[in-house]
This record gives structure tokens, C-alpha cells and sequence, in this order.
């Protein structure tokens, strides 16, 4: 079997949004978890025609990463783009690996 970690070629940030008590009240605030290293697969894209001529597109992407804390509400960042967390899978072929599938999306 392949090593799975011969292909953690791209370094992405995990960001997490956590609520802090402020003078005003609450609000939520973006955390940096970590940086790691993970494989990038795109899947999917779209474009569609969105309201005042404007034009939306959507990509998503399966990113493979070792096994870390990682929520629904959090998301990557890689090279700038940020890509939304839509549900995380284990990996069953690399057992300390999980797949997170994310959606990228550009107005």
C-alpha cells in the first residue's frame, strides 16, 4: 500500500469561529487551530446566474488530512481562499487520515 502521506503537498490553515465576551456582548471571532499539510482534490464545480447581473460559482473539493479536531463550523484557508467544511469522513484505506469535503465559494 502507498503511503498516504507522500501526497500532503499543500499547507492549509484551520480556522475555527469562537465566541468572545466583548463590551458589547458576544460575538464570534475567527481562531486560528492550526496549520497542517493535506491533499487537495477538486470534485465538483458550478456557475450560476445570481441576482443584479452578477454571476456566482461554486467548487468543491475533497481535502485529505491527518486525523485532527475538526468541526462543521470551521473552515480551511489555502493560499487565501477560504473553503467551507461540509462534512468530514475517515479515511477507511489510511487509518490515521480523514477526508474533508468543503465547498469554495466565489461572488
Amino acid at each position: 500500500m502507498r503511503i498516504l502521506a507522500s501526497r500532503l503537498h499543500n499547507r492549509v490553515e484551520l480556522w475555527r469561529r469562537e465566541k468572545v465576551e466583548t463590551d458589547i456582548g458576544e460575538v464570534t471571532k475567527p481562531v486560528l487551530v492550526r496549520k497542517l499539510w493535506a491533499d487537495i482534490i477538486p470534485t465538483n464545480t458550478s456557475e450560476k446566474d445570481g441576482s443584479a447581473d452578477t454571476e456566482k460559482a461554486e467548487a468543491k473539493s475533497k481535502v485529505i488530512m491527518r486525523k485532527t479536531d475538526i468541526k462543521k463550523s470551521d473552515y480551511i484557508v489555502h493560499n487565501g481562499v477560504k473553503h467551507e467544511v461540509l462534512y468530514v469522513l475517515p479515511n477507511y484505506d489510511g487509518k490515521g487520515y480523514i477526508e474533508v469535503y468543503t465547498r469554495m465559494v466565489m461572488e
